[in-house]
């Protein structure tokens, strides 16, 4: 019987331990993903190993017997109270769609433990659960290709996904559209060196999340910058402005803040699309990126006038 066993614990374990060693050497690796998604997934990869390779060993000390299978039952569900735990603690910083894929691993995982339960010579549940993880991996590792891997938010293949829904589908719904661009930017890199450029890239992003609600799009346009798109409600389309204003309220918080050696600013251009089909997506964004450069225009002429009567 205890041959037996070992045979099956051998496959279910040597074979569940191979796959998640080289799910984590890959994603350990990975540039372009959130550092917290990375590292709480990497947790995960790592505790459900030891929880693997603890199980081996006691099974291989002949340590389990009937009256220490309790022992086992809490070993295999450990990994499930442990990502549950994850989820919990780390809940306001995943974002939705990775909220159902680890509930998902949850009940996988629970699923398969109460099978290793009931039928305790089979050793599912480290095969069901590492095939739940490779899966999860694949679904990360998808999301992944829609991340800027400097700011953390959507990158350009993302807006090309998310305004091809906008332009397919016809729901008659209002969006407000907004194009930003950092001013002096260039001033930031040639005089203080690209690492304080890609902070002040990183700085503006985390002011624009924490402004924007987890429903709105952002994502970086390419450079400097910037594109977010929020849903509007008829007849409140004075929303965008107040949220601009938030923005713009923000941004001069951290400047008085004297926090880094550069001062952000913005310039900006946004209008309200309908999905009505009437318009393409492409003659929008460039009507906004041209009320962006006008903003930006006028700012300019507002600096070089303070400079002339402060002269």
């Amino acid at each position: 019987m205890f041959t037996n066993n070992l045979s099956h614990a051998l496959n279910a374990t040597i074979g569940s331990s191979i796959i998640i060693t080289l799910i984590f050497l890959n994603y350990f690796r990975k540039y372009n993903t959130d550092n917290f998604k990375r590292s709480l997934f990497c947790i995960v990869l790592v505790f459900y190993l030891t929880a693997i390779m603890t199980d081996l060993l006691l099974l291989l000390l002949n340590y389990y017997s009937e009256n220490r299978q309790n022992l086992r039952i809490i070993i295999i569900y450990s990994p499930i109270l442990f990502l549950l735990a994850g989820i919990l603690i780390s809940r306001l910083f995943l974002k939705k769609p990775f909220i159902p894929m680890f509930f998902f691993l949850i009940i996988f995982f629970f699923i398969s433990a109460a099978i290793d339960h009931v039928f305790p010579a089979t050793f599912l549940s480290w095969t069901f659960g590492s095939s739940s993880l490779l899966y999860a991996y694949f679904f990360i590792v998808q999301s992944d290709e829609y991340i800027d891997p400097l700011t953390g938010i959507g990158n350009r293949s993302s807006i090309n996904k998310f305004t091809a829904k906008l332009s397919n589908h016809i729901t008659n719904d209002l969006w407000a559209i907004v194009m930003i661009d950092m001013d002096h930017f260039k001033a930031i890199n040639d005089t203080l060196g690209h690492q304080e450029g890609d902070r002040a890239l990183c700085d503006i992003a985390s002011i624009f999340k924490k402004c924007l609600k987890t429903s709105d799009f952002i994502a970086r346009y390419g450079g400097d910058e910037f594109l977010i798109i929020t849903k509007v409600i008829k007849n409140e389309e004075k929303s965008i402005k107040i949220l601009m204003d938030n923005i713009q309220t923000s941004v001069d918080r951290f400047n008085a803040d004297i926090i880094r050696p550069f001062v952000l600013e913005i310039s900006y251009g946004y209008d309200i699309f309908a999905q009505d089909g009437k318009q393409s997506i492409d003659d929008f964004l460039k009507h906004i990126d041209n009320l962006m450069y006008k903003h930006k225009l006028e700012r300019r002429r507002l600096s070089d006038r303070k400079t002339e009567d402060a002269g």
